[in-house]
């Protein structure tokens, strides 16, 4: 069975939704995976650059691979706060 064409309208979407990550995450290349009928099946990201040893043991990936746009933010905010830790540390709740 074929699937038929993605509507123009969702492959802008996506398009906006690749661009976006680029400018977010400028040391990665994502992209959108398809199926071979054309219908969206994940997310693929690949560091633009090779990784050290010493990166690796730190848990630093070459690539990340999702099922949706949110969890491959999440991916990626989580090997940008190990490749640069903010140590920011959560507000406390003050108790009256």
């Amino acid at each position: 069975m074929t699937t038929p064409p993605l509507p123009s309208a969702i492959t802008a979407l996506i398009d906006q939704q690749v661009a976006a990550l680029h400018q977010r995450y400028p040391a990665w290349e994502v992209t959108r995976l398809m199926t071979r009928e054309g219908a969206p099946s994940g997310w693929l990201a690949r560091r633009r650059s090779p990784l050290t040893h010493s990166q690796r043991t730190i848990g630093l990936l070459p690539e990340l691979a999702r099922d949706d746009a949110v969890d491959l933010v999440i991916a990626l905010a989580v090997q940008a706060e190990i490749e640069h830790p903010t140590g920011r540390v959560p507000p406390q709740v003050e108790r009256e």
